[in-house]
């Protein structure tokens, strides 16, 4: 949309540059060879006068070039001294193009302005929008307050020319002054001794507009400088209209269709004229019209994956592409003030840790034990100079280095050495920002600090800053939706309760601040995922990170700081709270405005990346065209081509330990054998039953609950006993019987393309239903008679006693176990591996260690 913007309505007519009389100095005439350069359509061009040296210079004496290319650019100079220019050949000529204009602008001798000044800077609003407000706002008492004195806002109307407005401030006074809008992108006002003019230059971001001013006067010194700041106080009055009027989209008379037929036809008119343009471009381009009261705008094809937002196949490439090998903020030094301060954090997935060394360094490693990868630094924030896995007591000290690992130290060859923490590069600039970046091989790119350089530039000692406090706040919705511009989450206004707590100027000037009324250059948006922000006119500062735990879900974090001390000061807690409110706030937004996004990727609405919905059909937009976004789709882009000539996947991330022979020697010291494993999980099974077993049996009598230690003593040291045999059981049935054979009808060919040289392996299902009469008939005898027995000789029972109670419990409990133990059976020998048999076994026999405790007395 926006190239076919600038194509079809800038290239196809006239822009004013300047008088042709003045110079890029503050006096004096244009000098022959003298220079001043100018952009249109992000094409830059330079004006000069190429001869004669006469105050008002010929026509053919004006020149205008590219800069890229150097090509003359057709130019035309009016008899008054103004001088347009348009890139295009085929643009009509200038009186065709503004039919009647030289006749109104002799009205005013520009060659008699000699004094000039210019200024540029961007404004974060569409090009469009401003054109909008210089068009409707000059009338507007509420917006210039100091304009309308002088022009009442009831007298103003416009009169619409071919390709150029007259705006008149008083009809009954229709000479005094001139405003005049030159289609597309110009305007030029004649007013209180001098002139003012500007040009609206939209860049790629089509929500960001850069500007440039002119200012001319017949005089210089006070009576310049007096009409410059007038000037400046409008100027600044339109910028800040623009930017809430780029926010009011949808709103109001831009939804309503409520335009002031007299004030406000231009806005209406020439925006027409833009969409007509437009679409006649992109009908050139590929045959579809659009009309201008059509609903659905012109959507180019995106250049983003058809799930970019919610596709977890996307997020683990991210992981891979984006967080495994860019420099990430995570914190500032100021948090970290002793050693042995550390900070943890899950960044994509992936667990790290910053830790102050007692040496004064900062290093961060992968949250991850050598050993079996449980976590070392367990919470979020503490202080300790040595660190212990809890898992297997391995300990690591400040640099990353393992100080203790119990059952290894006397292992013939193990080096402790080998084994330290994973560590990360780590980066800190003179400023006191972290930055890590979790390629294991050397990073591939130089951190770069130039945005950072600016923004303490801008706000003084970062470097002494205190931290005050943090917060980390969950939200439903992809991490790339909170980045989605350059207009960075983080800055809109508080609650207006805030109102009502304003107790200090210093708190005024915060809420000042997050209403809106700074400039941007306040904030600081840094690749891929963090943002710096400052609270203008205070000592405060505060950072945003996002980091993503999965496809549709993000982790903000907060941490604000203070330039200052402020022990003592009862502000910090409310401005900390109030953060957390705001963000809060756009938390909420984010995860509605993910909502419509996960919805129309569903529905496959225009690849479910930018749906043309009224409500979000700005975001959607600058989701196409964000520059950041941009960066992180090349960056897949290119990691994607690596795994492509690899033929696999590609993490940079990812180290392999190193697993020596006497590593494996330890660890297999340390496992328990299988048995005695199955046997403690039977044992802790039974034991819990049991437990179980005596609260029913309370229950059922009506008594208070009073746990039996012996009972519970008898029955665990019974599974203790009969375990092991059951385990032995089971793998000698396996063995005996074995429960799956080589598919014979595999062919050699087919099995070598599974990539094996044994055929297909299927059930053999007459050993299993040999192991499954065997089981449930000799197996559930014998444990029925060791079981009825064993729980006898714990109690301390005679052999005669012992023998009666088998006789008048087996075939009850026999006949019981057939309603369950069948099934059970079943699952084991055809769906359950061997190893795991007696543990779902023991699972089951929850429901029948109930039974057996009740029947056991």
């Amino acid at each position: 949309m926006l190239k076919n913007a600038r194509v079809s309505t800038y290239s196809s007519g006239f822009v004013v540059l300047q008088p042709a009389a003045l110079s890029t100095r503050a006096q004096g005439n244009l000098q022959q060879g003298e220079k001043v350069e100018y952009e249109i359509a992000q094409q830059s061009v330079l004006a000069f006068r190429s001869s004669g040296d006469a105050t008002f210079p010929g026509p053919d004496e004006i020149q205008v070039v590219s800069v890229r290319t150097g090509r003359k650019l057709r130019s035309h100079v009016t008899p008054t001294g103004l001088v347009f220019s348009t890139l295009s050949d085929e643009a009509p000529k200038f009186d065709e193009y503004f039919p009647g204009l030289e006749a109104l602008l002799e009205r005013v001798d520009f060659t008699k302005l000699p004094y000039r000044r210019s200024i540029s800077y961007e404004g974060r609003f569409n090009w469009k929008t401003m054109v909008d407000g210089y068009q409707e706002c000059l009338h507007c008492q509420y917006t210039h307050p100091s304009f309308s004195i002088y022009y009442p806002p009831t007298f103003y109307t416009v009169k619409n020319h071919q390709n150029f407005s007259q705006h008149i401030a008083d009809p009954k006074k229709p000479d005094d002054g001139l405003f005049l809008y030159f289609f597309p992108n110009c305007t030029l006002n004649v007013y209180g001794g001098g002139m003012s003019s500007f040009r609206v230059c939209p860049t790629e971001d089509p929500s960001l507009t850069r500007m440039e001013f002119d200012y001319y006067h017949k005089e210089s010194g006070h009576k310049f400088e007096e009409y410059y700041r007038f000037v400046r106080q409008v100027a600044m009055e339109d910028y800040e209209l623009c930017e809430k009027a780029q926010g009011n989209l949808e709103k109001g008379v831009y939804s309503e269709g409520i335009l002031n037929p007299e004030q406000e036809n231009g806005v209406s008119f020439y925006q027409d004229r833009v969409f007509e343009l437009v679409c006649q471009q992109h009908a050139a381009e590929s045959g579809k019209v659009l009309r201008a009261d059509d609903t659905q705008a012109v959507w180019k094809e995106s250049d983003f994956p058809e799930k970019w937002l919610n596709s977890n196949d996307i997020f683990q490439l991210e992981r891979r592409a984006v967080f495994s090998k860019s420099w990430l903020y995570l914190s500032h030094r100021s948090q970290f003030t002793k050693p042995g301060d550390y900070r943890s954090f899950v960044v994509a997935g992936f667990p790290i840790f910053l830790i102050l060394g007692k040496d004064g360094e900062i290093r961060a490693f992968h949250n991850v034990c050598r050993h079996r990868a449980y976590t070392v630094a367990n919470k979020e924030r503490g202080s300790s100079t040595v660190l212990g896995c809890r898992y297997h007591g391995w300990s690591y000290n400040t640099k990353g280095e393992l100080i203790k690992a119990p059952h290894f130290d006397n292992v013939l060859g193990f080096d402790r050495s080998q084994n330290s923490l994973f560590a990360i590069h780590v980066q800190q600039s003179t400023d006191g920002f972290i930055f890590v970046n979790l390629e294991a091989n050397a990073p591939g790119e130089l951190l770069e600090t130039d945005c950072l350089t600016d923004f303490v530039e801008r706000n003084g000692a970062i470097a002494q800053s205190r931290w005050i406090g943090g917060k980390a706040i969950e939200g439903e919705f992809n991490w790339k939706m909170a980045v989605v511009s350059e207009k960075q989450f983080g800055t809109t206004a508080l609650l207006p309760e805030l109102t009502r707590l304003v107790r200090s100027s210093l708190l005024a000037r915060i809420k000042h601040h997050l209403d809106g009324k700074t400039a941007g250059d306040s904030d600081t948006l840094l690749f891929p995922n963090v943002s710096f922000h400052t609270i203008k006119d205070t000592r405060y500062w505060y950072s945003l990170s996002f980091h993503p735990a999965s496809e549709r879900k993000t982790l903000i974090r907060y941490d604000l700081y203070c330039f200052q001390n402020t022990d003592g000061d009862v502000n910090c807690q409310l401005i900390s709270d109030k953060l957390v409110e705001m963000i809060t706030e756009q938390v909420t937004e984010l995860e509605s405005q993910y909502q419509l996004q996960a919805r129309a990727a569903e529905d496959g609405s225009q690849g479910g990346v930018i749906a043309p919905t009224t409500e979000d059909r700005d975001f959607r937009f600058r989701l196409g065209k964000s520059n950041l976004q941009t960066m992180i789709l090349e960056q897949l882009k290119r990691h994607t081509k690596i795994e492509k000539l690899q033929g696999m996947e590609v993490h940079p991330a990812i180290r392999q330990p190193r697993m020596t022979p006497k590593t494996q020697q330890a660890d297999q010291h340390m496992a328990l054998p299988p048995i005695a494993t199955a046997t403690l999980q039977a044992a802790l099974v039974n034991a819990g039953s049991n437990v179980l077993a005596q609260g029913i049996k309370a229950w059922r009598d009506q008594t208070p609950f009073e746990l039996d230690l012996q009972a519970l003593f008898q029955f665990t040291t019974c599974a203790f006993v009969l375990s092991p045999l059951t385990y032995v059981w089971l793998e000698s049935l396996e063995s005996s019987f074995p429960g799956s054979s080589e598919d014979t009808s595999v062919t050699k060919s087919a099995a070598e393309k599974n990539g094996s040289k044994q055929g297909k392996q299927k059930l053999n299902v007459k050993n299993t239903v040999v192991k499954v009469v065997i089981d449930q008939t000799v197996g559930a005898a014998i444990n029925t008679v060791a079981f009825v027995m064993t729980m006898g000789l714990l109690r301390g029972q005679d052999f005669e006693v012992i023998k009666a109670q088998i006789q008048n419990d087996f075939w009850p409990i026999m006949l019981a176990g057939f309603k369950l133990w069948p099934f059970v059976s079943i699952l084991n020998f055809t769906v359950v591996p061997a190893d795991k048999r007696l543990l779902v076994g023991s699972l089951f026999g929850v429901i029948w260690a109930v039974y057996l405790s009740l029947m056991s007395g």
